[in-house]
């Protein structure tokens, strides 16, 4: 394959945009909380809302300025927004939709049952977070990142964070295919494997 297309490929793989941006960050910052869970919630609540929009709003800033045409991949805030790319404005009001959908999506979060559940179990019940990996089904070579697994009461749970309520039947079948994934990576029954996913907005 050329280099130059070869170079096209990873640019459309790398480059995403201020939705997908603000997932991306939000499951992050999901999984950094539960990696250190702190007894004072309203202080965790904003520290944990106060870094993800600094990290968005220093990889919107990395973009905006295209430094993604000569910066360093490896730059913790390398970032290609197709916003960039068509030179789309990222106007005030813009931004701050996506500031309130991470604030609104991270409070959710931390008023979920479930997520005082996770932060009281031993660390060895978590058996994945955030893991990007690939299986195979039927021939083919499937993609899929786990958002968490853990194990408590006898039973794994597969959890899926959204943010958003777009094709709940989309959702189902996403988690099902993860559900495939699980199963053989850790030789677990379906029959003992809880599938949730939960909506933060």
């Amino acid at each position: 394959m050329p280099d130059h297309l070869r170079q096209n490929i990873i640019f459309l793989r790398q480059a995403t945009n201020r939705f997908l941006l603000t997932g991306e960050i939000l499951h992050r910052t999901i999984a950094a909380a539960l990696e250190r869970p702190s007894p004072d919630v309203p202080v965790r609540l904003a520290n944990l809302i106060n870094s993800a929009w600094e990290e968005f709003s220093r990889r919107v800033e990395f973009s905006r300025q295209k430094k993604f045409l000569y910066q360093d991949k490896q730059d913790p805030d390398f970032t290609i927004l197709w916003e960039s790319v068509y030179e789309v404005p990222l106007t005030a009001a813009l931004l701050a939709r996506c500031y309130h959908k991470l604030r609104s999506a991270l409070q959710n979060f931390w008023k979920l049952s479930r997520t005082e559940h996770i932060c009281g179990l031993p660390a060895k019940s978590v058996l994945e977070k955030e893991r990007l990996d690939s299986f195979e089904f039927q021939g083919a070579k499937l993609w899929g990142k786990i958002d968490l697994l853990y194990h408590d009461g006898g039973r794994y749970h597969l959890v899926d964070w959204k943010l958003s309520r777009f094709d709940k039947n989309a959702d189902a079948l996403q988690l099902a295919v993860y559900a495939l994934q699980i199963t053989e990576r850790h030789h677990i029954n379906p029959d003992s494997l809880e599938l949730v996913n939960v909506y933060l907005l």
